[in-house]
């Protein structure tokens, strides 16, 4: 958990202060530079500060009250475009959250508390369109419905995930959006899986052909938190604490073409410990 608050501190610290305030009041940007950054008789800050990429453009802006980080800040690509607006109480991220994509569309957004995401959350394509729609609890571990979405907008997955596993039935559906098979999970685990057999009504590629090695929770997965991520077989390829969509804490599990387990691969701290063969294969 350190390891993300880190990685939030990293992300927020190009920040640029937003026009309300947590009460949603409408506030003005100082008028006069001489009242930011400004510290009090015993070198406390206070009040608005502001600091700059060395090309002379903001990185962040904000309010400190006692020398902590307080409201809502917002951060800028260099270029000016807005990278995250997060709200801050006594210096430490909470509540509203929203990143962005150097293009200026959302990337992701939720609420976050302290550590982790919390509530609904969700994570977009850099062109606009929706990617997942989760919900997690109040410990960061997805809770409740969670969808997936091709960058066309028609659903990918559909599931119920209980306290971060997979719990009950997840639909697939294809790119054209026809439900192609329903899998059974228990506990996290895969009971049974139903392919819904149907005549093609064209002659498009199924999802698993088009995208056999770019399937949505491995090619653009950089939610931070507890995750358990499944490819298309059913197989959990990794489960653990990811920063940023990369495996921090945890296991990532390797198979062969023929979906037989061959090792575990251990991570600690976001870097490989040690990778253990599947005795049951020797």
């Amino acid at each position: 958990m350190i390891y993300l608050l880190k990685y939030f501190s990293i992300t927020l610290l190009y920040c640029i202060i937003s026009l309300t305030t947590l009460s949603g009041k409408d506030i003005a940007h100082p008028q006069n530079t001489d009242t930011l950054n400004i510290t009090d008789s015993n070198s406390i800050k206070q009040g608005w500060w502001r600091t700059y990429f060395k090309s002379g453009k903001i990185k962040e802006e904000g309010k400190y009250t006692n020398n902590n980080k307080e409201g809502i800040w917002i951060s800028y690509y260099e270029s000016g475009h807005k990278k995250s607006e997060i709200n801050y109480i006594r210096n430490k991220a909470r509540g509203a959250a929203t990143l962005y994509y150097e293009n200026g569309q959302i990337r992701e957004k939720g609420n976050w508390e302290l550590d982790h995401w919390v509530g609904k959350y969700q994570y977009y394509y850099e062109s606009g369109q929706i990617s997942y729609n989760w919900n997690y609890n109040k410990d960061g571990r997805r809770e409740g419905e969670q969808l997936y979405f091709y960058e066309n907008g028609n659903k990918k997955y559909a599931g119920v995930w209980n306290d971060g596993k997979t719990d009950g039935k997840l639909l697939v559906y294809n790119e054209e959006g026809r439900l192609i098979q329903e899998k059974i999970y228990a506990d996290g685990k895969i009971n049974t899986t139903n392919t819904i057999k149907e005549k093609p009504v064209s002659t498009a590629a199924t999802p698993e052909e088009n995208n056999a090695n770019n399937d949505i929770p491995r090619l653009k997965f950089q939610a931070t938190g507890n995750h358990t991520i499944i490819n298309e077989n059913g197989k959990i390829t990794a489960k653990g604490f990811f920063v940023k969509g990369s495996l921090f804490n945890g296991e990532k599990f390797n198979y062969d073409d023929l979906d037989k387990l061959i090792s575990i691969t251990y991570y600690k701290n976001g870097k490989i410990t040690e990778t253990k063969a599947n005795q049951q294969n020797l």
